[in-house]
């Protein structure tokens, strides 16, 4: 189970039980700070120092008979959660040009993911996004590279929004996700004033291999 960006990070999950005798006893929920709740629904606040949770469900029956299914929450880091933030996933990038990359599915990526983003400098890509309203917001890029540092530009609707976003230097996570989770999430710049409406990212190579997952937009508070 994963969350996208501005849907929170309150968990609500529902046990499923086959129950051919129909004698449930009752479900417990086994949380990853050892607590345990009863009941076939669970609702919790997920703690803010984590992004990712397992969850164990036990049912018995009165016959003492138990089954069990555990569950993995993959959850948005807490300056993602917020509601109004807006996500462009990077697998659905509207052009790219001067190069092309593969959309994969690897550990821990969220929908699916981009790679293959390094050969060439200049290799750009554009994504759509519809702000919902005039406002000031913070863009966020979830993101891993092996490489020792990745470097890209980004403009807004044709326009940069300032000198830092001409060398946005993304460091090393560790790896690009085919072995283990190597996802970081980085905070691209200063705020950004945009109006409501339908506008366009786009990012450039300038460096390095880049896999990204999304980019998020969050209204700065």
């Amino acid at each position: 189970t994963a969350f996208s960006p501005g849907e929170g990070r309150t968990v609500q999950l529902a046990a499923v039980v086959r129950d051919f005798d129909d004698d449930l006893r009752n479900v417990h929920w086994l949380l990853p700070d050892g607590s345990e709740v009863e009941g076939e629904r669970l609702e919790f606040e997920a703690p803010e120092d984590t992004t990712r949770l397992r969850v164990r469900a036990v049912a018995r029956d009165e016959a003492g008979n138990i089954g069990e299914a555990t569950v993995i929450v993959r959850l948005p880091e807490p300056e993602l959660a917020a509601e109004g933030a807006v996500t462009a996933q990077a697998e659905d990038f509207s052009g790219q040009g001067d190069g092309e990359v593969s959309i994969v599915s690897r550990i821990g990526n969220v929908g699916r993911m981009i790679t293959m983003w390094h050969a060439n400098p200049g290799h750009w890509l554009e994504w759509p996004v519809d702000v919902p309203a005039d406002g000031d917001y913070v863009i966020y890029a979830r993101y891993a590279t092996q490489s020792d540092e990745a470097v890209r530009s980004l403009t807004i609707d044709g326009q940069s929004p300032g000198a830092a976003w001409e060398d946005l230097r993304f460091a090393s996570t560790g790896g690009f996700c085919t072995v283990e989770d190597n996802w970081a999430v980085k905070r691209l710049g200063e705020p950004v004033h945009l109006t409501a409406g339908k506008h366009v990212i786009r990012m450039t190579n300038l460096a390095e291999g880049l896999a990204l997952d999304y980019l998020t937009l969050v209204p700065a508070e």
